[in-house]
């Protein structure tokens, strides 16, 4: 099995592919799922954060 199936699943397929990465092993799966969690929750909490100095020029 190729390291790092499962976060490559879960980031760049999202939901679907993760599903599809629990064929796959059930290691591959719950890597996917929580590298999933892991980018919403870096995505909810850095957003708010960083969104003013992306929108200084609007």
């Amino acid at each position: 099995m190729a390291q790092g199936c499962g976060v490559r699943y879960g980031n760049v397929f999202h939901r679907h592919q993760t599903s599809k990465a629990t064929e796959l092993s059930e290691f591959c799966g719950a890597i996917g799922s929580l590298s999933l969690v892991v980018a919403g929750v870096l995505t909810a909490a850095l957003l708010p954060v960083l969104t003013p100095f992306f929108s200084e020029g609007i």
